[in-house]
């Protein structure tokens, strides 16, 4: 219920703004006391929903597990920056809080601040349809995803700020983006080709081909990916997730899949070098290796977090004709993706809700 009723809230005051004059006569070039009423409204709107998920407690199991053993090693300096296995922007947020409290869960509190506070700001700039954004971090299991994966979802939210950067061709800024997301989890790093990607022209057919050919080599790449991530040292402390359910992997294949051929059937756009695209064709990719590499599964929260932007996107674009069908269609993928993810199957334990203060 607690998650119902703070996404209608989210849905109608977002509506409300976005079709206010107030809204429409943005600019962010100079700070006006209009500039200034719209950040307060925005703020507002946004605000519920970061405090929900920021106050909540147990989600997943790596909140009472992982995240709480690493605060206290910090705090009582059982390991160091050398020494710890968590990237450095991590294990100094745990420093700085372990200052002031001996609760881990505040962690999880000012992580939740960070990455939302990124990700709401890339939205209110570059983003131009303000509601479906917002409605989107809900229906792409970003929202329930930064419960469990609380440290890449940080370096998410700045790949998501990174997007203005790799549109406007900014490489410099793209990068500082992806180093700082780094500094909290380094799979970020792979995703530096993206920005040239977004200039080479790729047509359908050889997505199609690679895909099929990932398909013929799975098993040979499934046996590459468990010999890499369990010899390397810095990634053989994720060895456990070698032997996760493929259920997931099934989910976000309905949904990457989904799209995909909404955007072939709907979508009525050159869209050959268009970053949008790149990202549900790899989104589509990891999620095919994620059927019998649940281990890749970590990859796809990248595509899926970018459905903030995509999504949008493909909503302008749509081929006015089925507009109304696509529309529905995606709202169909999504909301289906949701409602088993988070009521049914449980993933992380989201429900019942249960606060910091509660517990």
């Amino acid at each position: 219920m607690t998650y119902c009723l703070i996404f209608l809230y989210t849905l109608g005051t977002s509506y409300l703004f976005e079709h206010s004059q107030l809204y429409h006569n943005r600019s962010y070039k100079t700070i006006t006391s209009d500039s200034l009423k719209r950040l307060i409204i925005f703020i507002v709107i946004v605000l519920p929903m970061t405090l929900v998920h920021a106050f909540r407690y147990g989600f997943g199991v790596d909140y009472s597990g992982t995240y709480q053993s690493v605060f206290y090693q910090v705090k009582y300096g059982a390991v160091n920056i050398n020494t710890s296995h968590v990237e450095i922007g991590y294990y100094l947020l745990n420093k700085i809080v372990a200052y002031f409290t001996n609760d881990y869960v505040w962690v999880l509190f000012w992580a939740s601040i960070l990455t939302f506070t990124v990700t709401f700001i890339a939205i209110y700039r570059f983003s131009n349809m303000l509601t479906l954004s917002l409605i989107m971090i809900f229906l792409s299991g970003f929202y329930f995803d930064a419960t469990n994966i609380v440290r890449q979802e940080i370096a998410t939210a700045f790949f998501l700020y990174s997007y203005i950067f790799i549109k406007n061709q900014k490489l410099i800024k793209f990068l500082i983006c992806i180093m700082i997301g780094a500094f909290f989890h380094q799979s970020i790093l792979f995703l530096i080709p993206l920005y040239f990607l977004n200039r080479v022209k790729i047509n359908n057919k050889v997505w199609i081909l690679v895909t099929f050919a990932i398909y013929i080599f799975r098993n040979q790449i499934n046996q590459w990916v468990n010999n890499f991530v369990i010899n390397e040292e810095m990634y053989n402390k994720y060895a456990n997730y070698l032997n996760i359910s493929i259920s997931p992997g099934l989910s976000y294949l309905f949904v990457t899949g989904g799209l995909l051929l909404i955007l072939w059937v709907f979508v009525n756009q050159d869209y050959s070098m268009n970053m949008y695209v790149v990202m549900l064709y790899l989104g589509f990719i990891f999620s095919c290796l994620a059927v019998f590499i649940p281990y890749i599964g970590r990859f796809i929260q990248y595509s899926l977090a970018s459905l903030v932007f995509i999504v949008p996107w493909m909503f302008n674009n749509m081929r006015l004709k089925y507009k109304t069908i696509g529309e529905i269609l995606i709202f169909f993928i999504l909301g289906s993706f949701t409602i088993y993810t988070v009521y049914i199957a449980n993933w992380f334990g989201a429900v019942p809700y249960i606060s910091i203060f509660n517990r």
